[in-house]
């Protein structure tokens, strides 16, 4: 018995060594502008990017009020050209990802051939 005690005390102290590096993990890149391990961009964004190869791809990406096509590679980042706002459509609901749970539920009534 005092050996299961022992080795349940060991695991609790182990998880809380990588919880309090994985806090302070979080806390070091946000202090220093790194953003931190669960935020989410809202000044720049990638609005679509294709595969050309295995790893080469181009993508469009909206900076601010800029949106630019680029292209990425092993060797780097280029910038191909400038894009206008009106090559982009408006975003519409009906295009919007859903849910896992919403996914779920579409691809298991497309398997088993229940529809809404």
């Amino acid at each position: 018995m005092p050996d299961s005690i022992t080795v349940m005390l060991a695991l609790i102290g182990v998880l809380g060594i990588i919880f309090v590096m994985f806090w302070l993990a979080a806390r070091f890149q946000k202090k220093h502008g790194y953003g931190g391990f669960f935020t989410k961009g809202t000044v720049i964004k990638v609005l679509e990017a294709v595969s050309l190869s295995p790893d080469k791809q181009i993508a469009a990406v909206k900076a601010g009020d800029a949106y630019i096509l680029i292209g990425i590679a092993p060797g780097g980042i280029t910038k191909i050209c400038d894009l206008k706002a009106e090559d982009f459509p408006p975003p519409d609901e009906t295009d919007a990802p859903k849910s896992l749970g919403e996914s779920f539920k579409t691809v298991l009534a497309e398997k088993f051939g229940k529809h809404k």
